[in-house]
């Protein structure tokens, strides 16, 4: 085993020093030529096709137990109520994160005073009220709801309100599958950036030669979420959504996938 152990480790370190002298051969190479650096971006637009919103709500109790239960009851009721909208029950997840137990469950101390009366032993006596604390306990729960099919976020919406749950988050939108505008992003960023260095080879007297080198900032990473209330709507009716006239209208907006591409190319004199 050790003989066949050492001419693999001689190949490894041959294949790496030729490697290492190719590169610097390369940099050596282009060292002294002439270049130009251009850089540019471009975005493509993307149809959202989710949507999230947050529903908080709480019930009480005589213990925690009691308002646990009445907590989960109020969930599993939301959750029936939002199956005919076509959102399933694993689409109604907890929305809480780390440390998510800290703070659910909250004693609430109510005092009132209780009248009495304290005889003298000598057939009289005097009021004297005393203090009584009740404490019932409150647990919080947060849903967040993953609405895919955006028709019905306005409805959604008005399902929470009709539980009787007013503790809404706003609205955010974001795209799952952007690979065909990433890359359309990247190709129209590419030939803005050499088009850029033509522009500047030509003001120079030049001309562009080969490529050097091209490389992307982001590879069009996928658009962030875009929270519903920076988004300006005109002219929605519910008519207009498909909506009952009177009901909450949410228009989801169109993302917008970006790419920046940084490019090097030979500057080649003369025309």
């Amino acid at each position: 085993m050790r003989l066949l152990v050492r001419p693999l480790l001689m190949l490894t370190l041959a294949l790496a020093g030729t490697a290492t002298a190719a590169s610097a051969q390369e940099a050596e190479t282009l060292a002294g030529v002439p270049e130009i650096v251009s850089s540019a971006s471009a975005e493509q637009p993307v149809r959202a096709d989710l949507a999230l919103v947050t529903l908080r709500f709480g019930r009480v109790g005589r213990t925690p137990a009691e308002a646990g239960r009445n907590t989960a009851l109020a969930a599993d009721s939301l959750r029936r109520m939002l199956r005919p909208l076509g959102i399933p029950a694993d689409s109604v997840i907890s929305a809480s994160t780390w440390y998510w137990w800290r703070g659910r469950v909250e004693a609430i101390v109510a005092n009132r005073s209780v009248p009495r009366w304290v005889e003298d032993g000598r057939g009289g006596g005097h009021r004297s009220d005393s203090t009584v604390s009740d404490t019932t306990f409150r647990v919080s729960e947060s849903l967040q709801v993953r609405i895919r099919d955006l028709r019905r976020v306005g409805a959604v919406i008005d399902a929470a309100l009709a539980a009787g749950i007013t503790d809404i988050s706003d609205v955010t939108f974001s795209a799952t599958n952007t690979e065909n505008e990433q890359r359309e992003a990247i190709r129209l960023a590419t030939q803005r950036a050499r088009r850029n260095a033509e522009a500047i080879a030509l003001a120079g007297g030049g001309r562009v030669g080969r490529t050097l080198r091209l490389s992307t900032d982001g590879n069009g990473a996928a658009p962030r979420s875009v929270p519903y209330d920076v988004l300006h709507l005109e002219a929605v009716t519910a008519e207009d959504a498909g909506g009952a006239p009177g009901s909450t209208v949410v228009v989801g907006p169109v993302l917008r996938v970006s790419a920046t591409v940084h490019g090097r190319w030979q500057l080649v004199e003369g025309s």
